[in-house]
């Protein structure tokens, strides 16, 4: 019987995951199938109580259950149930519903990271260091989360000979997808981490909750973050993501020098209609972006990108499309960038030997990547 592997999150019709994994399963010889499930977020909870529900069951019929129990949460499996074809209707790459009972394991996506831990009956301590899950793998109805994502932007750094260590850094986001990223900050010794939210209170308890395990570490070197709240950097009427555009008004005209500026938002991504920032003086020429709609998105933006170092690196963990606006806008300053594709190498091959136990995966992977950018 066919194993089964997920993606689960929102959106998640631009992930490459299903092409790279099941390529990987036909180069290793292995029964395994990989599939993508969108999951809408105000139905993400009742999709994950049908999901342990059904793992627990240990083979009971599910409807059984249901036509048993009289609690408040049924509703709620049902709507779980009910949506799953729903969701592999309705989104590019799902193509089936989610088959828990033969089932091995999944991946987590943005925005799931953090929510998905409270479904989770243990966690490896890769996931307990970041308090997020990338990773889960499904054993004898035992639910248990891991974290890739920190070691794969470690190795996508290192292919990029870029460190971390004594650096400026400014994170955008504070997700899960940001957790890794800091933790990872944090670990090599990076001089400064700045972190951005559109909720200054979000971003201060986020970096409170960091610096809380590395100050009882004697032997951590400490690095020094501040939470940033932007408005009064930019009294314009700015969108929604004032934050963001704020973030590079900040970087640009302070004293700080970022040697680095990390994108862990999902902004900029193809599914996703809103960018990253661009001063229009740089967007007048539409042949920088290529396309009309990143073209239009960056127009709406007013950040000046003309004060950027073209010393800083801009990294964007967005990889499809391979060149966001943010890095096109980077690029045109004479940065260094990197966008997310080959820490989707590297965190998809980890996560493939942990369901797998297979070993020294990232040598078919990384040929698996190398095939499909020649075409």
């Amino acid at each position: 019987m066919t194993k089964k592997l997920y993606l689960i999150g929102h959106p998640v019709g631009h992930s490459f995951s299903p092409i790279f994994h099941n390529e990987l399963s036909c180069i290793r010889g292995l029964d395994y199938h990989y599939s993508a499930i969108d999951v809408l977020p105000d139905e993400f909870d009742a999709f994950m109580k049908m999901f342990r529900q059904k793992c627990h069951e240990n083979n009971q019929n599910i409807q059984d259950s249901f036509s048993e129990s009289t609690n408040k949460d049924t509703k709620d499996i049902k709507k779980g149930i009910q949506n799953t074809q729903k969701y592999t209707q309705n989104t590019a790459n799902c193509n089936q519903s989610i088959d828990i009972e033969n089932c091995v394991g999944f991946n987590v996506t943005s925005p799931y990271k953090v929510q998905i831990m409270k479904y989770l009956d243990e966690l490896d301590e890769s996931a307990k260091k970041t308090s997020n899950v990338n990773t889960v793998v499904l054993e004898k109805s035992i639910l248990r989360g891991y974290n890739t994502d920190i070691q794969g932007f470690l190795h996508m750094l290192n292919d990029n000979v870029t460190k971390l260590s004594n650096k400026n850094i400014a994170v955008f986001g504070t997700g899960g997808a940001a957790r890794s990223i800091v933790t990872a900050c944090y670990d090599e010794k990076a001089k400064n981490v700045d972190v951005v939210s559109r909720d200054i209170n979000r971003a201060k308890k986020f970096i409170d909750e960091h610096q809380k395990r590395y100050k009882n570490n004697k032997n951590q070197k400490f690095t020094s973050s501040k939470p940033l709240n932007y408005e009064k950097f930019n009294q314009n009427n700015l969108h929604i993501y004032k934050s963001d555009e704020n973030l590079l008004k900040y970087c640009s005209g302070n004293s700080i020098f970022y040697d680095i500026i990390i994108n862990s938002t999902p902004l900029g991504v193809k599914t996703n209609k809103k960018s990253l920032v661009a001063n229009e003086k740089f967007i007048n020429n539409k042949e920088l972006f290529g396309n009309e709609e990143d073209y239009d998105n960056a127009k709406s933006l007013n950040i000046d990108f003309d004060l950027i170092s073209n010393r800083t690196v801009a990294v964007d963990l967005v990889y499809n499309p391979r060149l966001t606006p943010f890095l096109k806008l980077a690029k045109s300053r004479g940065c260094k960038i990197i966008n997310g594709l080959s820490m989707l190498m590297h965190q998809g091959s980890l996560a493939y030997e942990i369901w797998t136990k297979q070993v020294d995966v990232i040598d078919d992977m990384r040929r698996i990547f190398q095939k499909w950018e020649e075409e």
